[in-house]
């Protein structure tokens, strides 16, 4: 049985772990303060970095300050205590709700490990600091050779390192990256700790349920594992679907980085443990983003009751509608790997005609002589939004999530790029006739937008009239480009992303088909990441993409005369004849470039 004393008990000690987790944050910030003053230090009385030995030698003193300075922090993190502490917490509040004498707690070896064996998410603890450390050792000297190159001073470098009102400095990512990783260590031990004790009292607990966190912030993954349940099988030390449940385990909570969800023990019936004729409680109340609600408030119920704009907000329309229908359940929005479904992939398991960008077989057939195409079925399109937002409105919490989501896509793009033997890194804007001519296709993942450069589209782009900033509307903080062969090859990669769970959340812009006014073609789109951020995916053909560097320097000179008049204006009487004559000259440039990029694409042989 689920015992309402117990469940709010587990509820409460999560909501104590965020308290714990603020007192290990507070540490880390602190050595990372420590490790930014002494980073300045060693800038601020370093000479002139004229000579590649002289860099050398400071990149390896800050190197070895950095790596020191990770390790204190990996130390003093005491996951012993956390686990302890999870453990007393929980064997008393089963204690206490079911009346029975104390429970076992698990063994001192097990308390020891923690501190030194922790798995987060796959990787010991100690790989994703060291991750951390190496990451913030790149970014620093990154900075330091950038501000070499510009001939900047070293206060200008530090200032950059530092950050300000207008520049986040790469301390600040540190500190969020940190922060990131010692929630979902905290998480990742106390659910541990819970686990090891309900194992322990094996006489008492009999299996475990995932409770998901009830509101639009929750990921699909945990959407999908709400209420699952599991029991232990001893002979194969691993825990198995029971009940309505069919989903494997894999691994419990948390499920991805800043997962909230927790798991809570099922324990014998009174029956079975020795008390006969104990009336039916009154089912509590748990919390959700809309106040109290019953305790047993399953997801589905609770987006029953939210009506249809919260479910299309929270699944997605397509999915929503899905649902809706009775065609898929909250549980098969994710597959066995815990990985999201794409809306393909769903409305082929529930026996619906597939509807996907494109099949896998060359699409030459549907090439006109004008170089028309059609990628996507016109169902695929109806069911996708014109426009979406990302789910947070102001910097601080868009950049952090961002940052996870990064991980994501590269870890989504990267094995696409690896089924289609794709080559990796590099821009985009350095595209070379020698890389056009190659056999090979090309992964571009660019860099997030860093916050000068959002706060600057922000301004121009997404501030309405009272002066609000959108920050809600910056969709392409993470973006990504595919350059492939030949046309053939651009379903192939649609597909293989959406295979990876990544799939389009708006309708993609088609450029093949319908192409701008110069003559450019390409397919440009945004995608959900299972975080729930928005990314920008686009994909070309690798003519295009080189033909987009000749390109772009046209498409600037007319950028940079159209603030002089109208926006949506062409030349008229009104323009100066020095700038009809730059403008329209940059236009006809541009339609000669991409419409010899394009001919070559139509007259490839292979």
């Amino acid at each position: 049985m689920i015992n309402q004393d117990i469940l709010d008990d587990v509820l409460n000690s999560a909501l104590q772990m965020f308290r714990l987790m603020a007192a290990e944050r507070g540490v880390v910030y602190q050595r990372l303060e420590e490790l930014k003053k002494e980073l300045i230090a060693e800038l601020s009385i370093t000479g002139e970095l004229n000579t590649k030995a002289k860099v050398d030698k400071f990149k390896a003193k800050a190197d070895k300050l950095i790596a020191k300075k990770y390790n204190t922090i990996q130390l003093e993190l005491d996951f012993n205590q956390i686990g302890q502490y999870v453990a007393d917490q929980s064997a008393s509040g089963i204690s206490i709700a079911l009346g029975v004498e104390s429970l076992k707690l698990p063994t001192d070896a097990y308390f020891k490990s923690l501190n030194s064996d922790t798995m987060i998410l796959g990787a010991p603890s100690s790989a994703w600091w060291k991750g951390q450390s190496e990451d913030l050792a790149l970014r620093f000297m990154q900075q330091v050779r950038q501000g070499l190159s510009n001939a900047e001073t070293n206060q200008q470098i530090i200032s950059r390192i530092v950050g300000n009102s207008s520049n986040v400095g790469i301390m600040d990512t540190a500190r969020r990256n940190a922060a990131a990783l010692v929630q979902t260590s905290v998480q990742t031990v106390a659910n541990d700790a819970r686990r090891a004790t309900y194992l322990a009292n094996d006489d008492i607990v009999t299996g475990i349920t995932q409770v998901s966190t009830l509101d639009s912030h929750t990921s699909l993954i945990c959407v999908s594992y709400s209420g699952c349940q599991w029991k232990f099988d001893k002979e194969e030390k691993a825990y198995k679907p029971f009940g309505k449940n069919s989903k494997p385990y894999n691994g419990g909570t948390p499920r991805h980085w800043n997962c909230r969800s927790v798991e809570i023990p099922i324990t014998k019936s009174w029956e079975e443990l020795g008390f006969k004729n104990i009336p039916k409680t009154k089912l509590g109340q748990r919390a959700s983003e809309s106040g109290p609600i019953a305790a047993d408030t399953t997801f589905d119920g609770y987006l029953q009751r939210r009506g249809n704009a919260y479910q299309d907000e929270m699944l997605g329309s397509g999915r929503a509608e899905l649902w809706r229908e009775g065609k898929i359940t909250l549980r098969d929005l994710v597959d066995g790997n815990g990985r999201p479904l794409t809306l393909a992939q769903l409305r082929a398991k529930a026996g619906m005609a597939e509807s996907k960008p494109a099949q896998k077989a060359p699409v030459s057939a549907n090439l006109s002589p004008l170089g028309k195409s059609q990628f996507f079925e016109q169902s695929y399109l109806d069911g996708l939004p014109a426009k979406v937002t990302q789910p947070y409105n102001n910097w601080e919490d868009l950049s952090k999530n961002a940052e996870i989501g990064q991980e994501q896509f590269v870890s989504a793009m990267n094995n696409v790029a690896k089924r289609m033997n794709l080559e990796q890194g590099g821009n985009p804007e350095k595209f070379t006739p020698e890389m056009a001519a190659s056999d090979k296709g090309y992964l571009f993942i660019a860099p997030l937008k860093g916050y000068k450069r959002a706060l600057e589209k922000v301004n121009n782009d997404y501030t309405d009239k009272k002066g609000i900033a959108h920050w809600e509307q910056l969709n392409d903080a993470i973006r990504g480009t595919i350059s492939v062969r030949k046309l053939e090859d651009i379903p192939i990669a649609i597909q293989a992303m959406r295979d990876e769970g990544i799939d389009f959340v708006t309708r993609p812009k088609d450029r093949f088909l319908k192409p701008v006014p110069s003559g450019y073609r390409d397919i440009l789109g945004l995608v959900k990441l299972p975080n729930g951020m928005n990314a920008e995916i686009q994909f070309h053909v690798k003519e295009m993409t080189l033909a987009k560097n000749y390109g772009h320097i046209h498409y600037e000179t007319q950028r940079s005369i159209l603030p002089k008049y109208s926006p949506d204006e062409k030349p008229t009487e009104r323009w100066s004849k020095a700038d009809i004559l730059a403008f329209t000259n940059a236009e006809r440039e541009q339609i000669r470039i991409y419409g010899e990029a394009w001919e070559k694409v139509l007259s490839r042989k292979e």
